[in-house]
């Protein structure tokens, strides 16, 4: 069978775009998959408007994401009509319809999109003038930081959220898998890895959890620096906090709050109150030092009365996060949530947000400023046309440099090096170099 583009084309030429949409699994998801085409000798595409072959992989936890991925699709299809667009991912899995009525020509659900070059190739057999090679040295992504995929699914059953059903129960990677895929990033010349999953704090293989693993990869891999992803109050045991002796581990902890009153969490159906989230982020504040903690908070969630978003706007206050990604409560069809009453209107929503992101904006600032004047490692990913430098510290911040010497310095990127912190901007950090490459 022969694959054929929307055009009804068949494909000649072997480039490829993947894109990802939402959380930092579908990132680690893309690197997989675009490592995956690269390996049987497909050629990167220099842009999605350029590429014979498009994926993209798909985030449906609100409508606005549904909504974007559509409007990514028709943007491809308006500037690249002859690609071969290819929907995977959460969306792709709900409601694979609406994909391909947007105009993607294959949509493929988060169980059928393992291995997409062999699909293709096997597909695309009597056509392809491309045959694949082996290849060598570093795949290049456009990042210094690696995502790594240790675990997807969900077993819990929060009443808002619709990945159970398109993930699945939860399933780690194997334990030495992992190590072997760390190892290779480190090889390609990866300073740091942040290690994904649905529910990360849910991992295990062959009896082995989260804190193991995290000590297998810091004892048989050279790699300079590990970070979580987000992780449940719950999974923030004394063992996985005592594991934070080494500066290699980095002082980032994202932990899901949503809500910080606690009958808007029983109606959410997490498995904590306030209380518990409050002793669990004190414990984690004492057990490592400059720990930045980021979390998620939902507003708007049914029934929120004013008297509950207030309640949960304080809560948010006093913990003191160094960023928070704040969302509209949004109904996901065959969700518990979406059949409660009474839905929140959506200008209340907007008035909620708007009051709940100048706390964040408040808070983080105020947890930036109190690195002014001291020295931070970072490491430095881009420069912008003006020859400024940006990179992130271990407790992730961004920094932001300025004072290196224009397009002629010599490149920082993937280095990383001590700076010191000079002042704020709204981005984060300003600071100077303390030794030049």
């Amino acid at each position: 069978m022969t694959i054929l583009n929307h055009q009804g084309s068949q494909l000649h030429s072997k480039t490829i775009a993947v894109e990802s949409l939402g959380c930092k699994l579908n990132q680690a998801e893309q690197e997989e998959i675009f490592r995956q085409f690269i390996h049987a000798g497909w050629r990167s595409a220099v842009s999605p408007s350029k590429a014979d072959v498009y994926v993209l992989n798909t985030c449906t936890v609100t409508h606005v994401a549904d909504r974007k991925v559509r409007q990514r699709i028709r943007w491809v299809r308006r500037n690249n009509p002859q690609a071969h667009i290819i929907a995977i991912g959460c969306y792709a899995h709900q409601a694979p319809e609406q994909l391909l009525a947007a105009g993607a020509d294959l949509v493929l659900n988060n169980c059928d999109k393992i291995n997409l070059p062999g699909l293709l190739d096997a597909e695309n057999a009597a056509s392809s003038s491309i045959e694949a090679s082996p290849i060598g040295g570093t795949i290049s992504l456009g990042r210094t930081r690696s995502l790594v995929r240790i675990q997807s699914g969900c077993n819990h059953n929060c009443s808002f959220c619709i990945v159970p059903s398109t993930r699945g129960y939860s399933q780690s990677v194997p334990l030495e898998q992992v190590i072997a895929l760390v190892r290779e990033r480190v090889n390609e010349g990866y300073k740091e890895i942040i290690l994904t999953g649905t529910e990360i704090g849910d991992y295990c293989s062959e009896g082995q959890g989260i804190s193991d693993l995290i000590r297998e990869i810091l004892a048989k891999t050279d790699i300079e620096r590990l970070r979580l992803s987000s992780l449940q109050p719950h999974e923030l045991s004394s063992d996985l906090l005592n594991l934070w002796t080494t500066n290699r581990l980095c002082n980032h902890l994202h932990i899901s709050l949503q809500s910080g009153s606690d009958p808007v969490l029983r109606r959410m159906q997490r498995s904590y109150n306030t209380t518990t989230f409050r002793a669990i982020v004190l414990t984690a504040r004492k057990a490592i030092h400059d720990l930045a903690i980021t979390t998620d908070v939902i507003v708007g969630f049914p029934g929120e009365s004013d008297a509950e978003f207030e309640e949960s706007l304080r809560f948010c206050q006093d913990m003191e996060f160094s960023s928070m990604h704040v969302f509209p409560f949004s109904p996901r069809p065959g969700t518990v949530a979406a059949t409660l009453l009474p839905q929140v209107k959506e200008t209340i929503k907007k008035d909620r947000i708007r009051v709940m992101l100048h706390l964040a904006h408040s808070t983080s600032h105020s947890f930036r400023e109190q690195f002014l004047g001291q020295v931070l490692t970072v490491l430095w990913e881009k420069e912008a046309s003006n020859g400024t430098w940006n990179g992130l510290t271990t407790n992730g911040i961004r920094v932001f440099l300025e004072d290196h010497y224009g397009n002629s310095g010599p490149s920082l990127s993937n280095c990383i090096l001590p700076v010191r912190i000079v002042s704020t901007n709204a981005q984060g950090l300003c600071g100077q170099l303390i030794n030049t490459l």
